[in-house]
Formats: structure tokens, sequence, C-alpha cells
């Protein structure tokens, strides 16, 4: 499933002519365990991340793709799809084009990160928004 999705993911980035680079699937896989270890529960066995995360905060927000844009996040962002057996990633230049190119596409559980995982972004397909690292208290502007 988790491959579709990027499919998905990167024909809409290419019909909107927006720069991204695949990120190879063994690395996004190493990437979301790294992301389990740093802003999740240690020894849990899981099948979704955003199930684990500890220390997070987490609004309903259903304009949470189109919304993360209004973040001020700096820097390439990575999205990561899929689950505890396979992951895959893209990324992009920033937030606001990541948003763009996610607000695009179907419904998903997706986690957007830095290259140095200081932060996690996670939105659900219950339009749960949730937030973790040093940027976690930004969230909470957008439901204000």
């Amino acid at each position: 499933m988790s491959k579709y999705i990027i499919e998905e993911i990167e024909l809409v980035a290419s019909e909107l002519k927006v720069r991204y680079k695949l990120l190879f699937s063994e690395k996004a896989f190493f990437l979301y365990k790294e992301l389990q270890k740093k802003y999740g529960k240690s020894n849990s066995d899981i099948y979704f991340l955003w199930e684990v995360l500890e220390n997070e905060i987490s609004v309903y927000n259903p304009t949470a793709i189109k919304d993360i844009a209004l973040l001020d996040f700096k820097g390439e962002v990575i999205v990561l799809v899929g689950d505890n057996i396979s992951v895959y990633g893209i990324i992009f230049d920033d937030l606001v084009v990541a948003s763009k190119v996610l607000w695009e596409c179907t419904g998903f559980t997706v986690y957007l990160t830095n290259n140095k995982s200081s932060y996690l972004l996670a939105i659900n397909d219950h339009d749960m928004l949730m937030a973790c690292g040093n940027q976690k208290k930004k969230i909470l502007g957008l439901v204000e």
C-alpha cells in the first residue's frame, strides 16, 4: 500500500512541477525506526508510529495538510509514508511545497521531519495532527 501512496505523491509533485527527491526505501525505513526510538514509547511493538508517540501535542485539524504550510519550519522536509513493515520517503525543498503536494493527494497517514529529526509531524487519516520535538508548540497556533 505504501508504495502506491508514494507513487501518488510523486505523480502530484510532477504535475505541480515541484522539485523532489525520492528516498531509498531502506533509508526511509531506517529513518522511521530512528523516529520511533526518538519520539515513541520504547520497546513497543507497533504498526503505526503515531499510535505510540510520547510527549506529543495532538490537535484535531481536518485541514492539517494545508495548514502546516503556515508553520515557520526552514529547510528540506522529508515525507514518510508507511508502517512498521514498509516505509517510503520523498524529500521536498520546504514545508510549503510538501503541504501543497500532499493537499492534492488522497487522505493517508503521513510523517514529516527534517534531516536532523529535530521535529516530527504526524497527520493520520483521522484528521489528527501530532507534533514532537523542538517545534511542537507551533502547531497550537493552527487551531486557535
